[in-house]
């Protein structure tokens, strides 16, 4: 009996061990299920994959094509990514007539508009340099084509805008956090090592200095300047000179306001949007085809462990240190993109 008291006893004593092993096991899994799911899906992006042609309207069976490209949230160098490797697609491809670029978006930093600017720039100069028929590139303002999204649409031939879309928004800013008041609260101090007067400028521990302030300015008013030459280039003969200035103050207009003052071309629906870019094509036969990233199971694990980490992690990721490494942005609102941005 004895023995047998002994045995039952060891059973017991095992079964929670075993209970163990189990759940680390799963827990193994399930960790490496998310780890690849991820990396399957930074391929994807880096080769292109995700994207996938939907028919909007046209006819299904023509072989030309007229390809919109969706431009939506804020500017951040993965837009700027995943437009260029979108451009690089549409090169190899001769049966792409025309781009329409479909915007809703604020704006976002300086570089990744810059960027995305150049890129759409020089695609639209290399296909209507080698293209035997008229290609143009038009953009569709949808809700929101503000500051850095602006910046973006004069690389365009036209602009053409919903009624109720708000246009414009030219303009730069910066924004700087200051905690140096909640800290002293909490009776901690910071000190900085530095090798000049500059070299931690716009530090949060602190207030800035009258020479700080003056420099960001100085810096303020040279990306300001290169969106004006931006206007100026893309809506030439569209925008009265003289006017420029007193347009371009950050405020954003309606889209009869935008039509007056020359930042747009016309006003309409989606349709009429692709029935223009269809007019300046000269082609009867066109087939309208969207790009848009497809929905697959990898990206619910992608999702789920993303917000994982942000829990943990509220600044995780490249784009998220800008929070105490201070960017320019080309971005209409109040609050500051780093508190939004994603990786």
């Amino acid at each position: 009996m004895s023995e047998l008291a002994s045995d039952r006893e060891g059973g017991k004593a095992g079964r929670p061990r075993g209970r163990w092993r189990r759940r680390l096991l799963a827990l193994l899994l399930i960790v490496s299920l998310l780890t690849n799911a991820v990396l399957f899906n930074l391929v994807q992006e880096r080769t292109g994959r995700p994207y996938r042609e939907v028919f909007v309207s046209g006819e299904r069976d023509a072989e030309d094509k007229l390809v919109i490209i969706p431009i939506n949230g804020l500017l951040t160098a993965s837009s700027a990514s995943a437009l260029r490797s979108t451009l690089r697609r549409l090169e190899k491809d001769q049966r792409v007539r025309g781009v329409l670029l479909r915007v809703d978006s604020p704006g976002g930093t300086v570089t990744a508009t810059d960027r995305m600017y150049h890129e759409l720039l020089e695609y639209k100069r290399q296909r209507q340099d080698t293209s035997n028929t008229a290609f143009p590139v038009v953009t569709f303002i949808q809700g929101l084509g503000a500051s850095g999204a602006y910046y973006l649409a004069c690389a365009t031939d036209e602009v053409i805008a919903e009624p109720t879309a708000l246009v414009g928004s030219i303009g730069v800013r910066m924004t700087f956090f200051n905690v140096s008041g909640l800290l002293s609260e909490w009776q901690v101090q910071v000190e900085t090592f530095k090798s000049g007067p500059l070299k931690d400028a716009g530090s949060p521990f602190r207030p800035l200095t009258d020479e700080e302030r003056k420099r960001f300015m100085q810096l303020i008013r040279h990306y300001y300047q290169t969106f004006l030459d931006v206007v100026r280039e893309g809506r030439r003969d569209r925008i009265v000179e003289e006017q420029l200035p007193h347009i371009a103050n950050g405020d954003v207009y309606v889209a009869d306001e935008a039509l007056q003052h020359g930042l747009i071309d016309r006003i309409g629906y989606l349709d009429d949007a692709i029935e223009r870019v269809r007019e300046l094509t000269g082609l009867e036969r066109l087939r309208v085809v969207e790009l848009r990233r497809g929905w697959r199971l990898t990206d619910l694990f992608q999702l789920q462990l993303s917000t994982l980490l942000m829990r943990r992690q509220p600044w995780h990721g490249a784009e998220r240190t800008s929070l105490f490494s201070p960017r320019f942005h080309y971005v209409y609102g109040y609050f500051a993109p780093e508190l939004l941005l994603r990786p």
